[in-house]
């Protein structure tokens, strides 16, 4: 097309627009200059990686709930015997009982606390072992013997909590709470409840 000659455009509301030929090259020719190449590949990418995040997410599960769990303590809780090695030993059977609507397993016990440990079933409870499996609905025994260090001059209550697997095999930490805890760990601090030292 000779320089200066008249091209009509149609715009996007379908009216002429009147440019001139040497404008109209600069218009096509523009779309072929590096920055414009690299300002439509940022875009592009840029859409594509907010679309592979959003499919990321819908696919991610969503994290579940902590299950409810109902914690009681069992005929024979006590002792506060000693155990030697300086510790003095309680027991402790629970009646859990599953509150959800599928299987739970017990993995295992938790303490945390100044002078405070985990033992065999002082009583011999068979029902201690674990892991256990939880039915819904239903109590389950979970025996274990709670260890208090002799040598520790400072021993408040210590904290219980369950390692509990689901369904789906995620496991959670339920802290538990026990009535009259604190009563029964207050025997291992009664005199005469560790063994006697050298």
């Amino acid at each position: 097309m000779p320089e200066g000659s008249d091209l009509d455009v149609l715009s996007s509301g379908g009216k002429p627009i009147r440019a001139w030929g040497s404008t109209s090259r600069r218009i096509a020719t523009s779309w072929r200059k590096p920055w414009t190449v690299v300002a439509l590949a940022l875009l592009v990418g840029a859409a594509v990686g907010a679309e592979g995040m959003n499919r990321a997410e819908r696919r991610t599960p969503p994290i579940p709930s902590p299950p409810t769990l109902e914690v009681s303590l069992a005929p024979g809780a006590g002792g506060g015997a000693a155990y030697g090695n300086g510790l003095s030993v309680i027991a402790v059977p629970l009646a859990v009982r599953n509150l959800t609507a599928r299987p739970l397993t017990v993995v295992s016990v938790q303490v945390a606390g100044s002078g405070a440990g985990l033992a065999a079933d002082p009583e011999g409870r068979p029902s201690g072992e674990l892991p256990v499996t939880l039915p819904p609905g239903q109590f389950v025994d979970v025996s274990f013997g709670l260890t208090s260090r002799c040598s520790v001059p400072l021993r408040p209550m210590p904290h219980l909590s369950l390692l509990v697997a689901d369904s789906s095999r995620h496991l959670h930490i339920i802290p538990i709470t026990i009535p009259d805890f604190e009563n029964l760990w207050g025997a291992t601090l009664m005199p005469g409840s560790c063994p006697p030292t050298d």
